[in-house]
């Protein structure tokens, strides 16, 4: 069964005067639980093609369905929270909050949601817990390492339970031993809770530990 789908996907920007035909007939099928990695040479269309996977964007034509949801018909408000229930995501960058703690940190979507203190305080801490951080929720994000920040960024995108998690270079801001510890930490929560990561990368160490990879080229799906 398919989490993700997308059939005949075209993506244009407008750059000044010039049209970027960033995707270009995409159809593509992502199955629940799977470890997938999306590849190719910068330009060809990757963060494109995560960014509509995860309802950050909208194509210019062609359908994309996630849980068997046509989201090209939804409106802003519905993408948002599909995105806030179901869809996690992991920055290069980690995009944590600097004046936050790394609970404050991984409680942020939990409050967005509504949910109540004790409760997100709970689910925040069983999240650091899963990903080794335990003793280190008071921390802000300067006081931990690149390896440690990146770890925070997944109990963040974890913490809400959802479906798929989508992954933009999430090795290429560490160092060789740490963007390996990372990536095993993933890829025993996705054995462990089933839990679907799609992964936008350059990295030979995600590619031979993914389930699948799809190499994009132009816009276009290659192999």
């Amino acid at each position: 069964m398919s989490v993700i789908e997308l059939r005949e996907v075209h993506k244009r920007y407008r750059l000044g005067r010039a049209e970027v035909h960033a995707l270009r007939g995409v159809s593509l099928l992502v199955a629940r639980g799977e470890f997938l990695a999306i590849v190719g040479p910068s330009g060809s269309g990757k963060t494109t093609l995560l960014n509509l996977m995860g309802c950050l964007d909208r194509p210019s034509s062609g359908r994309v369905l996630f849980e068997g949801v046509d989201v090209t018909s939804l409106s802003r408000r519905q993408l948002a929270e599909l995105r806030s229930r179901r869809i996690g995501f992991v920055f290069q960058t980690f995009n944590l909050i600097p004046v936050l703690t790394a609970l404050e940190n991984v409680e942020y979507p939990l409050w967005r949601r509504g949910m109540r203190a004790a409760e997100r305080r709970a689910r925040a801490m069983e999240a650091l817990r899963s990903v080794g951080l335990a003793g280190l929720e008071r921390h802000r994000p300067e006081e931990l390492s690149g390896g440690q920040r990146q770890r925070v960024a997944i109990a963040r995108a974890l913490v809400g339970q959802p479906a798929v998690v989508l992954a933009d270079e999430p090795t290429a801001n560490l160092d060789r031993r740490t963007g390996q510890e990372v990536l095993e930490l993933m890829r025993e929560l996705n054995r462990s809770r089933g839990t679907t990561f799609v992964f936008s990368t350059h990295d030979p160490k995600i590619m031979a530990m993914a389930d699948r990879v799809v190499e994009l080229s132009d816009g276009r799906i290659a192999c």
